[in-house]
């Protein structure tokens, strides 16, 4: 009886603390079932000890839970070391998640001594002061500001970002653009069609054809609005900069665009009109002014072959390749001009 009733109350302590020892132990491990494996490891040592000389019954877990996963890693590099391949960690999902560790950083983290990721987490994601990173993987305090220091400058070479799974990547493709939402068969029929209508405007002989390219709408109404799904993929910090993020965009306001397809309408020669603000811009250039616009932190980045993985050739295509347009003919021949001149206005003004 006496042994049921030490169990209940060492479950009964010990239970609060699992999610916390749980996010813990993946960081460190890359694996769901790794970390729970851990976890509960940790719960049978905890069962055992001699729980009345324990002062801080968290510290003791994650101290426990520390050297487990220390333990492990050490054992499981001389396993990675004969894959050939880039080593993924397993991508989790958490509702209430508050550190900002995500896959590219877990990537970055693999990269780390097992000492080093220790003291990176603890410290920089945890937030404990060095004198107890010390205590939890006994070293003094001086060395565990080294170990976190070199790992900080390692983890920002790697620049990691965007925490990633494939349904997550198809969520950023549709939020990309409507022509990603079927992959990249539908991203070049998509292209197909708006060559054909561009030429079949070009050859006409017996109509007044013309033809519109507009730009990236926003604005109320458009896909890029205020609680649009877009900007709430941004804001929370879900759509990255792909590679080097070199493609060029151009962007037009909703009720500019609205101007110039009346003026088309109305006063247009045929031929193509490009729709677009002053300024077209590469993903690395007006990604991080539009998580600045919606309050977002800056946007992570991805390797192009993560980038893949969620968006396919041609979402890359599109962050890393694209080129925008200029309105110079639009504004010579219709008499028109955009309401914002640049996205960079129009992004803290116009999103309704």
């Amino acid at each position: 009886m006496a042994n049921s009733v030490s169990d209940e109350d060492a479950a009964a302590d010990f239970s609060p603390l699992r999610p916390m020892l749980i996010r813990v132990a993946y960081r460190m491990l890359g694996s769901v079932a790794d970390a729970e494996d851990v976890v509960q490891d940790a719960f049978i040592r905890w069962d055992d000890a001699n729980r009345t000389d324990v002062r801080d019954p968290e510290a003791f877990l994650r101290r426990t839970v520390m050297h487990l996963c220390l333990d492990q890693l050490r054992s499981a590099q001389h396993q990675r070391e004969t894959y050939i391949g880039p080593w993924l960690p397993e991508p989790i999902v958490e509702e209430n998640e508050v550190e900002d560790v995500t896959l590219p950083l877990m990537l970055a983290l693999e990269r780390l001594s097992p000492l080093e990721r220790a003291a990176f987490l603890l410290h920089d994601v945890f937030e404990l002061e060095f004198d107890e990173v010390a205590q939890t993987i006994q070293r003094d305090a001086a060395a565990c500001r080294q170990l976190a220091g070199r790992a900080r400058i390692h983890v920002r070479e790697t620049r990691p970002r965007f925490e990633l799974d494939r349904q997550r990547g198809l969520e950023i493709a549709e939020a990309f653009h409507v022509a990603l939402q079927s992959g990249d068969a539908s991203f070049s029929k998509t292209l197909a069609a708006i060559r054909y209508q561009e030429d079949a405007v070009q050859r006409a002989k017996y109509l007044q054809a013309v033809a519109l390219r507009y730009g990236m709408l926003y604005g109320p109404g458009t896909g890029l609005a205020k609680d649009s799904a877009i900007v709430k993929l941004v804001r929370k910090r879900w759509m990255p900069i792909v590679g080097d993020g070199g493609g060029v965009w151009s962007f037009i306001h909703v009720s500019a665009a609205a101007r110039a397809t009346a003026a088309a309408v109305s006063l247009g020669d045929p031929g193509i009109y490009n729709v677009v603000d002053d300024e077209p811009a590469p993903v690395s250039m007006w990604l991080p002014v539009l998580a600045a616009a919606v309050g977002g932190k800056p946007p992570y980045r991805v390797p192009v072959w993560l980038g893949k993985l969620a968006i396919g050739d041609g979402g890359v295509s599109m962050m890393t390749k694209s080129r925008g347009g200029c309105n110079a003919k639009a504004k010579r021949e219709l008499g028109w001009q955009p309401v914002y001149s640049s996205w960079r206005r129009g992004f803290v003004e116009g999103l309704g």
